[in-house]
């Protein structure tokens, strides 16, 4: 006779340790926002621990100016396809200044998983600092293109005093 064998399916991972990869490429955090969370994502396979590390890198928003350096490594156990967060801390300030971005990247993926194509997130701080009044030009202000303001200009008031001590 003849041996008739079946087919096995596996449910879940699948024997393939995944892929490791942000959960969009690019954000956006709000200055006064606080922290900003961000996740990573376990995808076609949860076999074996794994893990990946990732760090943050300057880009128009700097640190620490604009956010804190953050830079740890993220693990998942056996069996976990848990997306996995971490955050990081926007800093708030005062100065009006256009919107600035920064990016975290991930590497050195460990437990044979392997990156995926989001290995960079950008996050683009949105400032929260009120533009000033649009500048007009009179007797006693110059309006100068190029600024950060709403419209595109910066306003120059500059306090004098004359000879007889007097000041405007």
């Amino acid at each position: 006779g003849s041996l008739m064998f079946g087919t096995i399916t596996v449910v879940g991972g699948g024997g393939n340790p995944g892929t490791l990869q942000f959960s969009t490429n690019s954000t956006s955090a709000a200055e006064n926002g606080g922290n900003k969370t961000i996740t990573v994502t376990r995808t076609g396979g949860d076999d074996g621990p794994v893990s990946v590390a990732y760090e943050t890198v300057n880009g128009s928003a700097t640190f620490p100016t604009d956010y804190i350096q953050t830079n740890n490594v993220l693990n998942w156990a056996d069996n976990d396809d848990n997306n996995k967060t971490f955050q990081v801390p926007i800093v708030n300030d005062s100065i009006e200044e256009p919107s600035q971005s920064f990016t975290i990247r991930l590497s050195n993926p460990g437990g044979g998983a392997t990156l995926g194509t989001n290995q960079v997130i950008t996050v683009t701080i949105n400032d929260d600092d009120v533009s000033c009044s649009p500048c007009v030009a009179d007797a006693n202000t110059l309006c100068l293109a190029g600024g950060p303001g709403d419209p595109n200009r910066f306003r120059v008031r500059v306090p004098w005093p004359d000879f007889a001590g007097a000041s405007g």
